[in-house]
């Protein structure tokens, strides 16, 4: 499998997940995801990735990422475009 179809489905895996997760009622979770920055660890959360798959992603170019000093951040509309279908 090439790892665009991996990606794919792992995104559709994700979105499913988040689904889920609508219909029960986090609030620390809607707290965390309606700010507009996001650390590595609150992405990686937000994607249901590891941090180091994160960084991986980041490195490969798939996930856009914002550095401030030494620190990564993302912003929660590069992220949500992620999620969407590739169709």
């Amino acid at each position: 499998m090439s790892n665009r179809s991996n990606l794919q489905k792992l995104l559709a895996v994700n979105s499913e997940v988040d689904n889920i997760e609508a219909k029960s009622s986090n609030k620390k979770l809607d707290v965390i995801f309606d700010s507009k920055w996001m650390t590595s660890e609150e992405a990686a959360n937000y994607l249901r990735v590891s941090v180091g798959q994160l960084r991986n992603l980041v490195y490969a170019a798939k996930v856009k990422s914002y550095r401030f000093g030494h620190r990564l951040r993302f912003l929660r509309t590069d992220l949500d475009s992620l999620l969407k279908p590739f169709f």
